[in-house]
């Protein structure tokens, strides 16, 4: 199982966005499976607008490894996510 903890920041012409603190969770089912999760706490930010904050969009997925050729040292995968409204509007 991996965990992650770390900040995610988007600057843009007027404002920005800080995804602070983001967790996210890889954990591996098998050999070919990976289940993936991830949810963070947003500030949306912006000139003369103040900051607004609360809990952002979620994310989860499963990584399935189709192809892996250990010899040639090659591997592919597919890595379907679903986004999950949890965040405010």
């Amino acid at each position: 199982m991996e965990l992650a903890l770390f900040l995610a920041v988007e600057e843009g012409a007027g404002g920005g966005e800080l995804g602070a603190p983001t967790l996210e969770i890889n954990y591996g089912l098998s050999g070919s499976f990976q289940f993936h999760a991830l949810l963070d706490w947003k500030t949306l930010y912006g000139e003369g607008l103040g900051s607004v904050s609360g809990l952002g969009d979620g994310e989860v997925g499963i990584k399935f490894r189709f192809v892996r050729d250990a010899e040639a040292g090659f591997e592919a995968a597919t890595y379907p996510l679903l986004e999950v409204p949890t965040g405010e509007e």
